[in-house]
Formats: C-alpha cells, structure tokens, sequence
C-alpha cells in the first residue's frame, strides 16, 4: 500500500524539484518578514521578526551557495515556474485535508445520529466530532493566510467553513483531478465499511448470546424439574396424597413447557437433547378414557387460565347487557301495543255513544 501512495504521490506532483519550491517559499517568508520589520513598533515584536529573518536569511545564502545560483527575483522565469507549481501543490494539499476532515465529520454525525444523547459512545462521538470540525477550521484558517497571491484560477481565492464542511462542494469535484486524487478509497468509505463488519461481527455475537440463553432456558426449567420430582416423591413417602397432586400438575406444566421450548429451540441448537415427558404420557393416557377431561395439550398456565376467565366474564358482561337491552325493547314494544288497543276502543265507546245518541233524537 505505501508504494502504491509513494507512485501516486510520484505521478501528482508538479514539474519544478522540491529545492525549488522550497527556497520560493523562503523568499516570499523572507519578503513578508521585511515588511513586517518596517512597519513594526512594537520592540518585543520587532526582536523577534529580526530574529526569524536574519534565520531565513542565512538559510537562503545556504541554498544559493550550494546550488550556485543568485538570489531570484519575483519576475525571474525560475521564480514565477517554481512559485505556480507551489502554489498548485499546497492549495491542493489544503484541499484535500479540507475535504478528509469534512468526510470524518459528516461520518461522525452519521453515526452520532444512532445513539441518544447522554450515552458514554455519543459523548465519545461528540469530542471527535468536535476535534474533527477544530482541524477543518485550522486547515481553512492556513489556506486563507496563504502570503502569496492565487496563481491557479481553479482553486478558490476564500474558503468558508459553511462550505468547506459539506463532502459534496463542488470545489472538492471541480479539482479532483491529479493533484487532489486520494489514494485508494476515501476515508469515510473505509469507516462505513468497518462499521458494517463490525455490525455483522455483532450480530453473529447477539445470535450466540440467544442460544447460550436458550440453553440456560432449558437447564432452569430442569432443574426445576428434578426438585419438584424430589419434592413429589417425598410427599409420597409420607403419604400425602394432597401434595403429591399438586406437584403432580406443577411437573406437568413445567415438562409442557420443556416440550414446547424445545420444539422451537432445535430449529436453532439442533443436538438439543429432548427433555422428560413421562408425566405428559401418563396424562394423555389417562384423559383419553374419559373425554370429558381435557388433554395436556389443553392445559393451560396460570396467566393464561386467569386471561381466559377474564374474557369469558367479560364475553357474560356483554351477553347480559345485550339481553337486557332485549327485554327493554320487547317492553317498550308491548306498552305501545296497549297504548294503541287502548285508543281503539276509547273511539270505538265514542262512535256507539254517538250512534245512541242519534237514535234517541229521531
């Protein structure tokens, strides 16, 4: 991997050496430094601008003297080749660290997202977040104090933390091109990828944990098993005929729910041994000569017992209210029916009245 970044780094970089560009930078540090000593007043500030240069003077006299060359001037052919190629080669390393952090930043909101606030991993992911959004900030700080002017229209002459933040600015694609071409995958690529196996890598833990649960499902059930079969033959032994049923219903449920838990673990743990069902046979047998008694497969637990219960009084509940809702509209019914005789033959005393009446005038 690193020789595959060293011949990328290779085939990106500009055409100018390395001393070059070095010495183009000292010059135009050395250039700024000489202005900063002019127009500084302050005496504290003014030693240690004198200090950097006379540095950055002996420095340059090094560099002239090995090379064999004079000191360039900013219109010299040599000066304006090596300055454009520096200029390419740090904007575009600026660049590239702008949109790295911006990927470790959008990656850490997305992950941030899944975990409530509060949590130790989302206060985790927060300090990251915070030192990824630091190191953007500083790097855009660095680009826009660059000392030289912009050589490249490409690159941007500003840039702004709203827009340096997003993944997808369009400065990152416009010069994606040699200079900005990140070796193999980007960085925010790799951290989804990681998360996804570790996500799988987790999931096949949690199926594990269900299992090893399964089985301590299974071991609890029979252990409860065994004390209650000791339990049973001790009342046995004294001749306590009450007891000994109790605990006889009490083994049944529990091998019923041994059969019933074991039916469905095996589809997952498939050398599940079968668990005992002794009492379970010996129930079936005996509730198939009398068929009024339900089988064991009807037995039900206590929840469920009291659930059914409360179901069938509130199925009564309903069914009296519907018939006392029945009998009031049968009693209503039956009031108007006399109502209505009762009017028919108050007319019909009234019409004979009439008629007698009649008859007595004429």
């Amino acid at each position: 991997m690193e020789k595959v970044v060293m011949a990328r780094r290779k085939t990106t970089s500009t055409s100018s050496p390395k001393w070059k560009k070095d010495y183009v930078a000292k010059l135009v540090r050395y250039d700024a430094l000489g202005k900063k000593i002019s127009q500084c007043q302050d005496d504290s500030a003014l030693a240690v601008h004198h200090s950097a240069f006379v540095k950055l003077e002996t420095s340059l006299k090094a560099v002239e003297h090995k090379r064999k060359i004079q000191r360039w001037r900013s219109d010299d052919e040599q000066y304006v080749s090596a300055m454009e190629d520096l200029d390419q080669d740090e904007r575009s390393r600026l660049l590239e660290e702008m949109r790295s952090a911006s990927y470790m930043r959008a990656f850490l909101i997305s992950l941030k997202q899944r975990y409530p606030d509060g949590q130790k991993i989302a206060l985790k992911l927060s300090k990251q977040l915070t030192s990824a959004s630091k190191k953007l900030a500083k790097t855009i700080q660095t680009y826009n104090s660059i000392q030289w002017e912009l050589k490249n229209p490409e690159f941007p002459e500003t840039v702004a933390f709203d827009d340096a933040k997003d993944p997808a600015w369009d400065t990152y694609q416009a010069v994606d091109g040699v200079s900005m071409c990140e070796p193999g995958l980007p960085y925010s690529v790799k951290r989804k990828a990681i998360d996804a196996v570790n996500l799988k890598e987790r999931a096949s833990e949690e199926q594990e944990m269900v299992k090893t649960e399964m089985l301590r499902v299974m071991q609890h059930l029979l252990a409860q098993h065994h004390i209650t079969e000791d339990e049973k033959d001790r009342c046995t032994e004294n001749s306590n005929a009450a007891g000994q049923a109790l605990l006889t219903q009490h083994i049944i449920r529990i091998e019923q729910r041994l059969n019933r838990f074991c039916q469905r673990f095996r589809k997952y743990i498939p050398d599940l041994p079968f668990p005992p069902s002794g009492h379970i046979q010996y129930a079936s047998h005996s509730h198939e000569s009398d068929s009024n008694t339900p089988s064991f497969d009807d037995v039900i637990d206590d929840e469920d017992m009291e659930n059914s219960t409360d179901e069938e009084e509130d199925s009564s509940d309903e069914e009296e209210e519907d018939s006392t809702d029945d009998e009031e509209e049968e009693d209503s019914t039956d009031d108007e029916e006399e109502e209505d005789s009762t009017d028919d033959e108050e007319e019909g005393s009234t019409n004979d009245t009439n008629e007698m009446d009649i008859e007595a005038c004429g």
